[in-house]
C-alpha cells in the first residue's frame, strides 16, 4: 500500500510538473578555515579549507570573507578529498573583501573522505598589528543524490607580526692592514620594525654593544658605530648583528662580517724597532729557518708567507728603491 501511494504522489507530481525537493542529509562534517596565526608583513601565505568525514560529496559553494585592507586574496586552488581533486568552477569577488567559490567534481559517483575543499592564496596589506577575520558564509554542500549534505562552516583568522630577521652591513675597514690597533667600523642595520639593538664580536669574543649614530635605536633603518678594544698584531674578524623591536635576531648566516689584520710594525721590520735596516734581514732569515718565531713585519712583501722573496723586499727598501 505505502508502494502504491509513493507511486501515486510521483505520477502527480511529474503531471504537474512540481519539483520533488531531495531531503537534506543530516552528517558530521565540518568545513574549517586552517590559517596560520601570524603572518609577516608583505609576506604570501596560503589557507586550506579542511573538510571532514564527507560521504557523497558532488559539488559545493560558498563565501570566504576577509578584511580587503589588511588581506588581498590572489587565487582559489583546487582541493583534495581522499584521492580525488575538488575542481575550482569559478569563484567571483561579489564585494570588498568578499569571493563566491563554486566547486563540482564530475561525475555523479561522488567523493567520500576528509581532506581539503581547496586552498586560498593570500597576501599581506596591513602591517604590524593589523588582523583579519577570514570567514566562510552561505554555505552549500550537494551530495551525489542531488541532497543537501548538512555541514558546519568554520572561520579563522591572521594576526600581521614581524616574524623577519633586521638585515646587516658594515664598511670594510680601510685601510687594510691597519697600524690602529683600536679600529673603528660603520654599518646600517634595516627592519620592516625598529632596530631596537646592535652588537659586534671579534673573533670568537663576547658581544657587545654598538652605538646608533644618531643617539638611539628606535627606527627601521639605523646606522651604527663602535670602536673595538685593543687589538693583537694578526688577522681579525668582526662578526655584526642586530635585534628589532618584537626580538627578531639576525641568524648567524646572516651576520655581517669583516676581516682585516691590525700590523703596527711597517713591513720588513722584523724586530719591531721601527726601523727597516740589515738587522731585520738577519731576522727574517733566523725565522725562514724557525731560529726565531714569526713577525708581522718580517712579511715584507705582504704575501703571508715568511721567505726569501721578504729579504729581497728588505734589501730594496733599505736600497730606497721602495
Amino acid at each position: 500500500m505505502k508502494r502504491k501511494i509513493l507511486g501515486v504522489i510521483v505520477i502527480v507530481a511529474l503531471v504537474l510538473g512540481v519539483v520533488v525537493a531531495a531531503p537534506a542529509v543530516a552528517a558530521d562534517v565540518t568545513v574549517s578555515v586552517d590559517a596560520p596565526a601570524e603572518v609577516s608583513p608583505g609576506s604570501d601565505f596560503t589557507v586550506n579549507l579542511n573538510i571532514t568525514e564527507v560521504t557523497g560529496f558532488d559539488a559545493c559553494n560558498y563565501d570566504v570573507s576577509y578584511d580587503s585592507a589588511v588581506l588581498r586574496l590572489d587565487s582559489v586552488t583546487p582541493g583534495l578529498v581522499g584521492e580525488t581533486t575538488i575542481p575550482v568552477d569559478v569563484y567571483n569577488e561579489i564585494g570588498a573583501g568578499t569571493y563566491r567559490v563554486i566547486q563540482n567534481v564530475p561525475g555523479i559517483s561522488g567523493v567520500t573522505g576528509s581532506g581539503y575543499l581547496a586552498v586560498l592564496h593570500f597576501h599581506v596589506l596591513g602591517t604590524e598589528g593589523d588582523s583579519s577575520a577570514i570567514a566562510l558564509s552561505n554555505g552549500m554542500i550537494a551530495s551525489n543524490l542531488a541532497q543537501e549534505i548538512i555541514a558546519t562552516w568554520a572561520g579563522g583568522s591572521v594576526a600581521i607580526v614581524d616574524a623577519t630577521p633586521p638585515v646587516v652591513t658594515i664598511t670594510p675597514l680601510s685601510p687594510d692592514p691597519t697600524e690602529n690597533t683600536t679600529p673603528t667600523f660603520t654599518g646600517n642595520a634595516t627592519d620592516e620594525s625598529n632596530i631596537s639593538s646592535v652588537e659586534y664580536r671579534v673573533d670568537d669574543g663576547v658581544w657587545t654593544a654598538a652605538t646608533a649614530s644618531d643617539g638611539a635605536f628606535d627606527s627601521p633603518s639605523e646606522a651604527y658605530t663602535f670602536t673595538t678594544a685593543a687589538l693583537s698584531e694578526a688577522e681579525h674578524t668582526v662578526y655584526v648583528r642586530a635585534t628589532d623591536s618584537v626580538s627578531n635576531t639576525t641568524a648567524e648566516v646572516d651576520y655581517a662580517s669583516d676581516s682585516f689584520t691590525v700590523q703596527t710594525a711597517p713591513p720588513g721590520d722584523a724586530n719591531g724597532d721601527g726601523t727597516v735596516n740589515v738587522l731585520d734581514i738577519t731576522r727574517v732569515e733566523r725565522a725562514i729557518v724557525a731560529l726565531d718565531p714569526e713577525t708581522p713585519g718580517s712579511d715584507a712583501n705582504d704575501d703571508g708567507m715568511i721567505n726569501v722573496l721578504d729579504i729581497t723586499r728588505i734589501e730594496r727598501i733599505i736600497a730606497g728603491l721602495e
